[in-house]
């Protein structure tokens, strides 16, 4: 910024009509900082919100799309979300008005990547498209929360009626590849979705469950659907081990972090048990393995398990 258009304000190289010349804000970081991009379109300054209204106590703009091909590149995670409050007569509560309104503007404008992938392929191609522009979520934070809830915005009837392998591929995405952790998303996302669970086969359940607990999203509604499945097919009594591992798997992971979810658990790890001193003769020593892993994590002393394991695998293995 150094030329005759500049002067030092602060130790830092600021355009001397800055306070009219202020085009947009650009991305705020967890630090307080913001880019500015001035009208010229060719100049930009890293600022701080305090320096900012030190600087100009009469700047009050509003937070406003980036528009200019090159600056998007430089800053593809760009996304409005806030404004400068103006310094003399503004405080905490303003500002944060202020920025809640900015993410507000945000959200109803959305991402037009986004809603050309809704409208042309749906909620999980959206995600993906997202994904594939954005990264992970801890690397963008700002982006995907505009994008999350375009999805539930303008993806709101799909999500009602999509096929339950329409769902795990939307959940895949969200939660294995983007690893989107807000829990307000979730918890919409898991309401929208219901009638799809309520209609997904044991199988389908599992999985979704399964990648919830991956990123912690202890969505009650998940694994109620998925328990009231298991209760209503007896499926803990005829299901294949390593089945019936790895939903014990998910269930001991909801369950320790959880205490909504953990009496789900314990009632499961009892049917459990009833399973094993029947049928131990089905359950090979991985299978063995992964029960005892998953009584360990949840913290479920069942003994009598313990011992027929001990005695029927485990130690004719090591023999």
């Amino acid at each position: 910024l150094d030329g005759p258009w500049s002067r030092r304000v602060g130790g830092a190289s600021l355009p001397a009509q800055l306070e009219t010349q202020v085009a947009m804000l650009v991305r705020a970081a967890s630090s307080g900082s913001v880019l500015i991009r001035c009208q010229s379109g060719t100049t930009a300054a890293a600022l701080t919100v305090p320096l900012a209204k030190k600087c100009f106590p009469r700047l009050v703009h509003p937070v406003l799309w980036v528009e200019a091909s090159h600056f998007r590149r430089a800053f593809s995670d760009a996304a409005p979300v806030g404004t400068i409050a103006a310094a003399d007569g503004g405080d905490a509560a303003s500002a944060a008005e202020a920025a809640a309104a900015g993410r507000r503007a945000a959200a109803a404008e959305g991402d037009a990547g986004v809603r050309a992938a809704l409208r042309d392929a749906g909620c999980a191609a959206a995600a993906r498209h997202a994904f594939d522009r954005f990264g992970r979520y801890s690397v963008n934070e700002k982006a995907w929360q505009a994008v999350c809830q375009q999805i539930l915005n303008e993806g709101e009837q799909e999500l009602a009626r999509m096929d339950p392998a329409g769902l795990k591929s939307l959940v895949r995405v969200l939660a294995e590849d983007a690893r989107v952790t807000r829990g307000a998303f979730w918890s919409e996302l898991t309401e929208k979705v219901l009638p799809v669970l309520e209609a997904s086969s044991l199988e389908d359940l599992t999985a979704v469950a399964e990648l919830y607990a991956s990123i912690r999203a202890w969505q009650r509604l998940v694994f109620l659907s998925l328990i009231r499945k298991v209760r209503a097919e007896t499926a803990v009594h005829w299901m294949r081990p390593p089945d019936l591992v790895r939903l014990l798997t998910v269930f001991s992971r909801a369950g320790s972090g959880s205490k909504e979810l953990s009496v789900l658990t314990t009632h499961l790890f009892n049917e459990m048990q009833d399973r094993v001193l029947d049928d131990i003769e089905d359950f090979g020593v991985e299978d063995c393995i992964g029960l005892l892993s998953s009584m360990a994590r949840f913290g479920a002393l069942k003994t009598s398990v313990l011992q027929v394991i001990g005695r029927e695998k485990v130690h004719p293995a090591l023999a």
